[in-house]
């Protein structure tokens, strides 16, 4: 690795780190686990949204919803199609 290049973000730095193969796909997956969070927060956010009203809308519990938030739990995918659902957010796989 190059110590004075320079990176856009943490998938440039990644990219140039010969990791083993399991631990690169955790730390893909966990990117874009992270990303995807990230997305729900901000909808919450610019819908004007708090953490208690998510938990009504949802039936998930305002102590769930602060742990994804935070990164401290992963979502199982019926969690974060109800939270996409009460954000007005569409969900694509690709």
């Amino acid at each position: 690795m190059d110590d004075n290049k320079k990176y856009n973000d943490e998938t440039d730095l990644f990219n140039d780190v010969d990791l083993p193969s399991d631990v690169a796909k955790k730390v893909d997956e966990a990117y874009k686990l992270s990303d995807i969070i990230f997305k729900l927060v901000q909808r919450r956010i610019d819908l004007n949204i708090t953490q208690a009203e998510l938990s009504l809308r949802t039936g998930i519990s305002k102590a769930t919803i602060a742990r994804i938030e935070a990164l401290k739990t992963i979502p199982r995918l019926d969690t974060v199609i109800k939270l996409s659902m009460a954000l007005e957010l569409s969900l694509e796989l690709n």
